[in-house]
């Protein structure tokens, strides 16, 4: 089998696997099953999939951006390729497609291909995605960008702070209303918290917390609370568009240092 680029995980459990110049692998969790195209449209070098209801949508780096039915297995060519460059990735975002080339990324609505970012290079790379609220996070090699309604934008101006607060990063996973984002090596994090009430939730998976103490980006104490004594702790921030550095503090004396962007 050729090498794997990229899996994605349908409603109903099956995984399915975008192989390097191979076909579309389905995977029940016992067996592997090769997928042929009704349309004899084989060896794809998959840049990208996901599963929508019966579809799966994908690019192919050297054909353009496709779906196929996973129902019937019929695979149809959405549009071939921008320019001549590889294609890298294909998003969808409130029933609209977003492709991704070495040349940039465009919105394709209703036939038409409009660009809302441009590599001048024509060496553009996304390392990872992920999806919070109703935008898209990429991690590129031009920084982290968020594709937003119609638009692309850096991502320290969708949160509305300073560039030099977002630090490069890599990869990025969301989870229960908070951003975390990650440097390739995984040293570098930083959580964004999105919280209409201000209330921020500190949860401990095994030791209990002891104390939680956070400062300003100036080193001046924000809040400090100790002898707390359980897994789980929340505190109610009033400051908004900031940056703060927490130090938790467990039952075992073990010291978490986290930065937060509110």
């Amino acid at each position: 089998m050729a090498s794997i680029n990229c899996i994605s995980q349908s409603n109903d459990g099956y995984l399915w696997i975008g192989t390097d110049g191979g076909e579309l692998i389905r995977f029940d969790g016992k067996s592997f099953e090769e997928i042929n195209s009704k349309k004899g449209d084989y060896n794809h070098h998959y840049e990208g999939l996901f599963t929508e209801g019966n579809y799966a949508y994908f690019a192919s780096k050297y054909k353009g951006f496709y779906k196929i039915n996973l129902q019937t297995n019929k695979i149809q060519c959405i549009h071939k390729g921008i320019n001549g460059a590889e294609s890298i990735g294909i998003y969808k975002l409130n029933q609209k497609l977003f492709f991704a080339s070495k040349d940039g990324l465009f919105l394709f609505s209703k036939n038409n291909i409009k660009k809302i970012f441009t590599q001048k290079e024509s060496n553009f790379e996304i390392y990872h995605h992920t999806k919070i609220e109703d935008v898209i996070i990429l991690f590129t090699n031009a920084g982290s960008l968020v594709i937003s309604k119609d638009k692309c934008i850096p991502l320290h101006q969708w949160l509305g702070v300073q560039k030099n607060k977002i630090e490069k990063y890599d990869f990025g996973v969301s989870d229960k209303g908070k951003l975390v984002l990650f440097s390739k090596d995984a040293k570098n994090l930083t959580e964004i918290v999105f919280n209409e009430n201000g209330t921020i939730k500190f949860v401990s998976n095994n030791l209990n917390i002891n104390s939680i103490e956070a400062f300003d980006i100036t080193g001046r104490s924000l809040f400090k609370n100790i002898n707390i004594d359980s897994l789980t702790f929340e505190k109610n921030i009033t400051q908004t568009n900031q940056t703060i550095f927490i130090t938790v503090t467990l039952e075992n004396s073990q010291k978490i240092r986290k930065k937060l962007i509110l």
